[in-house]
């Protein structure tokens, strides 16, 4: 019979590409917001930010905005890794998702969390994912530098 002893390396082989939820809030929706989620003025969305790392490196920071209709129940950290899983929680079915790439400078925040120079050109991801009735369900800017290293994260 053979055994399998988990050690420390072990462990650090499975959060190689971790999602790492850095703060989870909830508000009443911005302009921006309610656009993009298709709510109304008085609406209330989570916001979580979170990063993604491969290996010991930040790769990605992410903004994501949730609408709380959708998702009645509290978020907290453990439970914002991907809108697939918190789809699946909520009984919820995820239709389209649309991403826009662009370049743009790394802001104070973005700078920050990625351990680069304010200015720096950064990759920016913006994604709105739908529900199959065409509800906006999530919409998610990212911001990365290594693009090889994001890349594979995201397919």
């Amino acid at each position: 019979m053979a055994t399998t002893m988990s050690t420390g390396e072990d462990r650090f082989q499975d959060r190689r590409n971790a999602v790492e939820p850095l703060e989870v809030t909830e508000g009443v929706a911005s302009r921006d917001e309610r656009a993009r989620l298709n709510l109304l003025p008085g609406d209330t969305v989570y916001c979580i930010r979170r990063i993604r790392r491969h290996g010991n490196r930040i790769v990605l920071v992410e903004n994501v905005r949730l609408p709380a209709k959708l998702f009645p129940s509290p978020l907290d950290r453990s439970d914002v890794c991907d809108i697939s899983t918190l789809a699946k929680e909520y009984d919820l079915l995820l239709g389209q998702a649309v991403e826009r790439i662009s370049s743009t400078l790394a802001s104070d925040s973005v700078a920050n969390a990625l351990h680069i120079v304010v200015g720096t050109p950064v990759v920016q991801l913006d994604r709105i994912v739908h529900l199959r009735d065409g509800q906006p369900a999530e919409w998610r800017t990212a911001y990365g530098v290594d693009s090889e290293k994001w890349s594979r994260l995201l397919s």
